[in-house]
């Protein structure tokens, strides 16, 4: 059987191979890294026949375009309702597989309504794994592909496959609305006893500082009690860490495992895929729910989720 392959022509911004996440390492100052949207990972792998975390693409703010050689290859697109995947001069939607012949090119066209997107390949980005990983770490230099965003002439190999029959979803990814939910702590006592009122009754905007490390947000500043400084201690990816100046920052995939500023809360694990999405010049708000509120939406959103990822649907492109 010949190996397929895909080409890139373009790179787009930031186009990396990613998958759920390096989970274990933490201790050792070792990031997850993965997708930013974990939600767009899994439909997309299902769409194309994978497993859920198979390693594939994920493009930031502008995508790439691509040749496939050796092998017909399914890809699907998932993350945003605007994307597209132009195969020579066919538009494919997102959440639909297409079949993509050797030598025809792919490009994901523009987007506007989230950050990042997913873009799966039937068999997956064959690339070795590290540390039980195949996400790329750019500020490390490891895992993905030469531990570095993707360039122009890189030739990525593909895993076999026995997928041909594509796919769509009619439904959308249950991304959910309304206030990000938020757990209080570990240093929530650090700050002025007004903060938390401050924090939930305002919105905060996603200022141009926005990337796999972390966001940070523009709005009414949250004030400390005394000093903002800590003795460093562990930082979890969505852990809403707040210097001097009191404008909030969310931590992101790739930030570092231990920082030094008070945080004040972390993100509800069922909203990060909402975060992940988040670009410049959005507006969000607030919530504070307790840990068990927050480990019950989860528990919920996955039963949903693996509910609604059976409910793909056969369909023909061309």
């Amino acid at each position: 059987m010949t190996k397929a392959s895909i080409e890139i022509l373009d790179p787009g911004l930031i186009t990396s191979v990613q998958d759920a996440g390096r989970w274990g390492y933490q201790r050792f100052g070792v990031p997850i890294c993965g997708v930013r949207d974990q939600l767009a990972r899994r439909f997309a792998n299902t769409l194309v026949g994978n497993l859920p975390n198979t390693a594939l693409l994920e493009a930031n703010l502008l995508g790439p375009s691509f040749r496939v050689s050796g092998a017909p290859v399914l890809v699907a697109l998932a993350g945003s309702s605007q994307a597209t995947l132009q195969v020579d001069n066919l538009k494919i939607p997102s959440l639909q597989s297409v079949m993509v012949q050797p030598n025809e090119t792919v490009t994901v066209t523009p987007w506007g309504d989230s950050a990042c997107v997913s873009i799966a390949f039937s068999g997956g980005i064959d690339v070795p794994k590290v540390l039980g990983s195949a996400s790329t770490y750019m500020p490390g230099g490891f895992g993905g592909f030469h531990g570095r965003k993707l360039a122009e002439g890189d030739i990525l190999p593909l895993k076999p496959s026995d997928s041909t029959q594509e796919r769509y979803f009619p439904f959308a990814p249950p991304y959910g609305e309304g206030p990000l939910p938020l757990v209080l702590g570990p240093q929530d006592d650090h700050f002025a006893a007004e903060a938390l009122q401050v924090l939930t009754n305002n919105s905060y905007e996603v200022t141009a500082e926005c990337d796999r490390m972390g966001t940070r947000f523009d709005g009414p500043a949250l004030l400390h009690r005394d000093d903002f400084n800590i003795v460093s201690d562990a930082m979890a990816a969505g852990s809403v860490q707040v210097p001097g100046n009191g404008s909030p920052i969310i931590m992101g995939p790739d930030r570092g495992t231990v920082g030094g500023y008070t945080k004040i809360g972390t993100l509800a694990t069922v909203a990060m895929s909402r975060f992940g999405r988040l670009k410049p010049r959005d507006k969000i708000h607030f919530a504070v729910v307790s840990p068990h509120q927050a480990l019950d939406d989860l528990r919920n959103k996955e039963v949903a989720v693996r509910r609604l990822l059976t409910r793909s649907e056969p369909c023909t492109t061309r």
